[in-house]
């Protein structure tokens, strides 16, 4: 993925949206060391979808899609620049980085530039796994998102993954162990995952 980074927030990092399974911090540190979170955000006129093809597995990601009066919900994260290449991989195949997004983050009055990855060709009716849909969840509720917008991910249909050797799969359960997640599933009935 190529793009003209243009929102260095100094000592050479930038400011990352995310509004899927890379919410969750213990996810993004694994593949970006650099990531900081820096709080809930917000970008107009957008939703969050699973509607991102994953030429990986098969599977629904996460995306934003235009749409008219809607809000869609992150987190927004200081990465190093050193760290910039690893995200562009790990997002992989079928998304784009766009680099000026203007995100509001709650505890900010004036919008920030940050860089942000949608789906080039997105397609309706996906599904995510359960493991990929309930990381979403758990970076809503460690963010404190909005219940109303847990409630829309937790309507979403998802497919279970039968491979359970799958090495996207392991480093999701990974994530989950490190963010004291002791039974992902939970999160899927409406639990935190973690008793609470």
């Amino acid at each position: 993925m190529k793009g003209l980074l243009t929102h260095i927030c100094g000592m050479g990092s930038f400011y990352y949206f995310a509004y899927g399974s890379n919410m969750l911090t213990e996810r993004l540190a694994a593949r970006c060391p650099s990531a900081e979170p820096l709080g809930a955000a917000t970008v107009a006129g957008y939703a969050v979808t699973f509607s991102k093809y994953s030429t990986v597995d098969g599977s629904g990601k996460a995306t934003l899609i235009a749409r008219e009066g809607h809000l869609a919900h992150g987190a927004l994260f200081s990465v190093g620049l050193d760290d910039l290449s690893k995200l562009d991989a790990c997002e992989g195949p079928g998304y784009r980085r766009i680099d000026n997004f203007h995100v509001a983050l709650h505890a900010e009055t004036v919008p920030i530039k940050a860089s942000v990855y949608v789906a080039i060709d997105p397609i309706a009716g996906l599904k995510p796994f359960c493991w990929y849909k309930a990381l979403t969840i758990a970076g809503a509720y460690q963010h404190a998102l909005p219940d109303a917008h847990v409630q829309t991910l937790h309507r979403r249909a998802h497919d279970e993954d039968l491979l359970l050797e799958r090495t996207t799969r392991l480093e999701a359960l990974r994530a989950f162990e490190r963010a004291g997640i002791a039974d992902y599933k939970e999160l899927l009935n409406g639990s935190r995952g973690n008793g609470r």
